[in-house]
Formats: C-alpha cells, structure tokens, sequence
C-alpha cells in the first residue's frame, strides 16, 4: 500500500491494481478525441439550426447598434423585436440556440435568458401576439391515396418511391423527416438513414429500423412494424415492387 497527499486528504493506493492496464495518450490525442466527442453532442440538424438563430441575434444586435453580450435587457429587447416578425413560441426556440452558440463567450447567458425580464416579455408577446393563426396542412385520406395510386407508373422507380414512401408512412403514422432526406444536402446524416439490410419482409407484413432520430439522442433505434391490409392501399404491394427494382 502506499499514501499520497492531495489537497489535505491522503489517498491510499493499493499496490496492486484490479484496474486493466492502459497506454497513455499524448495531449495531442486526447485534445483530438475531445473535439471528435463535442461534435457528437448535438446533431448537426440542430447545428445549423442554432446557427440561423445566432445570426438572427447577431442582425437585431448590429441593427440597433447594441453590444453583443446578451444581457436580461439585450435579450428583453430583442424578444419584443422578433415576436413582432415571427411566432413568441418560435422565438423561444431562438433564445435555445443563442445560449447554446454564445454560452462559450458569455458564460452568464444561460442565467440571463430566464431571468424574470426575460420570461415576462416573452409571456406579454404571447398574449398579445401569441394567436397569429394556424396553417395546419389537410389530413391525408384513403381517397387522396387512391387519387394517388391511380395516377402513378408501377415501372417507374421514382413513382414506386413515392408510393411506398406515403403508405408506409400513412400505415405506421411516421413523420416524413423520418423516411426523407432534407433537400439542403449539408442537413444529410447517413446516421439516421435506414439501411436495406434492416428489412424483414413476411407473408403478413414487413419491417425495417429506423436508427435514430432527433428526439432519440443515444442511437436507440426503433423497428417499424406495417402490416398487409385488405385492398388497393396494402403498403407492403408498392415497398415490394419497390425493393425488387
């Protein structure tokens, strides 16, 4: 056994360790494998989202010539600004990518964003402006889905990825950002794509993994089950023309 000293407390050691033997690594790989790390922690969907937030704060700062650190009062302003041009509800979701974006410069930032002049402003905006009308899209129906069945080309592989895409998603009430990919292609991320070898395919119904999305942030992935139906809008007809070309 041996002691040592550390900030007044002594620590005793055993001479020999249960521990596995490990190398050490260099400063270098250490600080590598940290920034390998911190780019994991958010997605990179949420990345550049928080970055349009940041720049959003960025103009409003440069517009009225007001410094950058975000105070109770910067902050303040600047949500009586934006609820004027955008929804109070989505101005709270900016003030969640500023303070991640500028908690690395100003640390007081995460304390300033709830401060009660803060929140109060944003609970005004949204009894004042909080109602600004929903624009909600049409639900789906099996009438639109055979409007849709009808006018496509079963050779073309296009069409079969449309087709299947809308029933699967119609059948397991998936939203489209779990079966699409953005159009931006910086927004990409092959680790949420669903692989070809995740299908299962049986007489009563087929499956395939979902690896991950942004709600699941640990790489938990979900097996979406839809099963064979009746009549003209049975998913598993389209997904299997679809596979086969």
């Amino acid at each position: 056994m041996h002691h040592i000293g550390v900030t007044g407390v002594m620590l005793t050691f055993p001479d020999k360790s249960s521990q596995p033997a490990q190398a050490a690594w260099s400063c270098k790989c250490l600080t590598h494998k940290c920034a390998i790390t911190l780019g994991y922690a958010l997605d990179n969907l949420t990345l550049i989202t928080y970055n349009s937030h940041l720049q959003s704060y960025l103009s409003f700062c440069k517009l009225h010539s007001l410094p950058l650190n975000p105070t109770p009062d910067t902050l303040s302003v600047y949500v009586v600004f934006m609820c004027h041009h955008i929804k109070p509800i989505s101005v709270m979701q900016y003030l969640s990518g500023i303070v991640n974006s500028l908690e690395p410069c100003f640390p007081d930032v995460r304390n300033n964003c709830p401060s009660i002049l803060v929140t109060r402003m944003l609970a005004g905006m949204r009894k004042l402006r909080g109602f600004m009308g929903m624009q909600c899209k049409r639900a789906l129906t099996k009438d639109d889905l055979i409007t849709l069945l009808s006018s496509f080309d079963p050779t073309d592989l296009d069409d079969l990825v449309f087709i299947s895409i809308v029933l699967s998603s119609f059948h397991a009430l998936l939203h489209l950002s779990k079966t699409t990919q953005p159009d931006s292609h910086s927004k990409h991320s092959f680790h949420k794509t669903t692989l070809h070898h995740s299908v299962k395919l049986t007489p009563n119904m087929f499956s395939f993994t979902l690896p991950t999305h942004k709600a699941n942030r640990y790489f938990e992935s979900s097996t979406i089950l839809i099963e064979s139906h009746v009549g003209c809008l049975c998913p598993p007809q389209p997904f299997l023309q679809y596979l086969t070309a």
